[in-house]
């Protein structure tokens, strides 16, 4: 559901984990070989924005409505059946559009807002 429109998804994708640690070398204590000690500190550097990633089909109708979010950066609420939420924006938005056929085919990129 992104915002108040129903989404046909046909692929779904999520961000695998990952740790974000930097590592930071420090002056080396006067006594650092004899106590055989690292001089240097791992630093957590936060987290990426979530990300999640679909394919479906949709109408040009509501095609255009998604064009229209996305070249505005939209931002709304975004769920999915296995209970995930996020306020989101379309990061990228791809569709393929078939002669005499109202169904358009899509490739979207949510991004946490």
């Amino acid at each position: 559901m992104w915002g108040a429109v129903m989404l046909n998804i046909s692929s779904y994708k999520r961000a695998g984990a990952e740790r974000y640690f930097t590592e930071k070398e420090l002056l080396a204590p006067y006594d650092a070989r004899d106590k055989k000690t690292p001089n240097s500190v791992l630093m957590g550097t936060g987290r990426k924005r979530k990300t999640r990633e679909i394919e479906g089909f949709c109408t040009r109708l509501e095609y255009s409505q998604l064009l229209i979010d996305y070249q505005s950066s939209e931002v709304k609420a975004l769920a999915f059946d296995d209970g995930f939420t996020m306020t989101a924006r379309l990061w990228k938005l791809s569709g393929m559009e078939q002669k005499g056929s109202d169904l358009v085919w899509y490739q979207a990129t949510f991004i946490e807002s």
